[in-house]
């Protein structure tokens, strides 16, 4: 919570939705704490958004090349 500067109910309201999607997982970890690992789909979206940020800018570069001749 404090690394990604997020306040608690965000980063619960975030954790439950990741959970609910089958990218995290909660573990209990001793009697009152909880470890959260992100699963194998979760993997596989984190790859997918990284190849997007890779491609995105080279699209915006072009959107913008074709927008000048406009």
């Amino acid at each position: 919570m404090y690394n990604s500067n997020t306040n608690c109910s965000l980063l619960k309201e975030i954790l439950n939705f990741m959970i609910n999607q089958g990218l995290v997982q909660e573990k209990s970890i001793g009697k009152d704490r909880l470890a959260y690992k992100i699963t194998q789909r979760g993997l596989s979206i984190l790859n997918a958004f990284q190849e997007l940020n890779k491609i995105l800018p080279i699209i915006e570069k072009k959107s913008d090349q074709v927008s000048a001749f406009v």
